[in-house]
């Protein structure tokens, strides 16, 4: 029990903190971004769709 307080307390245990934080922290950004980002058109189902025509000669009457 004395190993494991004085090791927790220790300045290893610190720096490997330290690393595991600077390691994971931006695996777990790079892995919620690509997540974000991996399907776009998923939700383009749900988006409303206005055709527009347009007659030429109507244009170019009024030029």
């Amino acid at each position: 029990m004395e190993k494991v307080s004085k090791w927790l307390k220790s300045k290893s245990f610190l720096k490997l903190i330290m690393i595991s934080v600077a390691v994971l922290a931006p695996i777990f950004y790079s892995l919620s971004f690509i997540k974000s980002v991996w399907n776009p058109y998923a939700g383009a189902k749900n988006l409303p769709i206005a055709v527009v025509k347009i007659k030429l000669s109507n244009i170019t009457e009024r030029l």
